[in-house]
């Protein structure tokens, strides 16, 4: 929405929000947003399959340290459900980021690396009952395409 950080108080001082301006202007971080595009091999995309080189090794997280207790007090929810949290399993593939894309670079210039792209794995079945950064991977590829 805004190019640089200088824009967002003045465009909040003339709304609601006018007495939190400066506030909200000094909080905002660097974002950017995707669009659905060209499909291609490399490029950014959510979901699917990663492009993978063919030595990749698929992330997998190990057992939850108190597995057993989350297990417990997810019990009722099935057996096989709950032994999820007890045991090594592979993360699911949630998107690819092409580091090389110019309005990436545009957004967040030197808060990423120019090459490659960011894999980004996450656990889907205890993923949301687990607050810890074993249930997500994030892997740099730095294969170009």
């Amino acid at each position: 929405m805004f190019e640089n950080r200088d824009d967002i108080q003045p465009f909040l001082e003339d709304t609601e929000l006018g007495l939190f301006a400066a506030d909200v202007a000094r909080l905002c971080k660097p974002s950017v947003c995707f669009e659905a595009g060209e499909d291609r091999t490399g490029g950014t995309r959510f979901g699917g399959l990663p492009d993978l080189a063919p030595d990749f090794v698929w992330p997998v997280r190990e057992p939850y340290a108190h597995g057993g207790s989350i297990a417990e007090r997810l019990a009722k929810r099935g057996k096989g459900f709950a032994s999820q949290f007890n045991v090594a399993a592979p993360l699911d593939f949630v998107g690819q980021i092409d580091l090389t894309d110019a309005q990436l670079r545009k957004s967040l210039g030197p808060l990423l690396p120019h090459e490659g792209r960011l894999l980004f794995f996450w656990d889907g079945g205890c993923g949301p009952w687990i607050e810890m950064a074993q249930s997500a991977n994030v892997i740099w590829d730095r294969q170009t395409r």
